[in-house]
Parts: C-alpha cells; sequence; structure tokens
C-alpha cells in the first residue's frame, strides 16, 4: 500500500474567521477539504437516518454525538455556517496541536475519531453504515484533495 508522507501547516495567517478567530491560511485550507469532501460543501447536508453514524450532517458531517448541542443547535446542519466552522476550526486547531501540525492525521481522526494502526488502515469501518473506503483510502483520497486546493488557492 501507499504510504503518506506528513505534511505540516506553517503559522501564516489569512483573513480573519467568523466571529474573529484569526485563521492561518492552511487551516482554511483544511476546513475546505474537509468540507468538499465530506459534504461537497453544502452546510445542510444529512447522511441518513436512524443509527448515531447515520445522523451525520452539516458541511463537516458531524454525528448528533460529537456535535453535542454545540452552541445551542441540537444537529449541525440546523447552525449556521460560521457556527459550523467556528465548531470545524476548533477541532482542527486541537488535533493539529497534539499531532506536531500533522496535517496527515486530519483525515483519518476525521473519518475515525482515531488514529487506526496496523490492519484496521485496511479494514472498511462500519460497512454497514455506508462507509465504502478504508481509513488509509479516505486519508489518501483527502491528502489528494488538500493538495489540489493548496495548490489552487497558492495560485
Amino acid at each position: 500500500p501507499a504510504t503518506v508522507a506528513p505534511a505540516t501547516v506553517a503559522p501564516t495567517t489569512a483573513a480573519p474567521a467568523p466571529l474573529g478567530i484569526p485563521m492561518p491560511k492552511e487551516i482554511s485550507d483544511i476546513l475546505m477539504t474537509i468540507r468538499l469532501v465530506e459534504s461537497g460543501n453544502n452546510y445542510t447536508a444529512e447522511a441518513g437516518t436512524d443509527t448515531d453514524a447515520a445522523t451525520a450532517s452539516g458541511a463537516y458531517q458531524y454525528i448528533n454525538g460529537t456535535w453535542n448541542n454545540y452552541a445551542g443547535y441540537s444537529r449541525a446542519k440546523h447552525a449556521p455556517p460560521h457556527i459550523q466552522d467556528q465548531r470545524a476550526h476548533s477541532d482542527v486547531t486541537m488535533f493539529l496541536a497534539r499531532h506536531g501540525n500533522d496535517v496527515a492525521v486530519i483525515p483519518l481522526l476525521w473519518y475515525m475519531g482515531h488514529i487506526p494502526q496496523g490492519a484496521a488502515m485496511d479494514t472498511v469501518p462500519y460497512p454497514e453504515q455506508g462507509n465504502a473506503l478504508t481509513p488509509r483510502q479516505y486519508q489518501e483520497k483527502w491528502l489528494r484533495m488538500y493538495a489540489t486546493k493548496t495548490q489552487e488557492c497558492a495560485v
């Protein structure tokens, strides 16, 4: 299987994020990549029906248990875009801080909630809930999209 080299985020600053949160350009690229991969950039997207994993909604596809009534909204899709962006920005910032600014961990944490080890990287998690990619495949897809977006933004 192909391996993905770690990427890092430099501490440059671009336009401020909603609610005045300073947002490094690279974090905005990360957020855009998550939105594109997860929902096609649709802030009202909804994944499914009954199971907790199928409750994923919003641009970042937060499941209800993870969203946890953030900012008083019962589901991510009910929150306005700036609230969804604020939550995702907070999570991405935390993930990067915990993992040495390694962007390659973001898709794994977003897809799995943890960094899978060994054979789990090549096993489709919860296929009965609609997952079709292994964590490795999801990470590779995500990193290709991220590389494309960062190249487009640099032009």
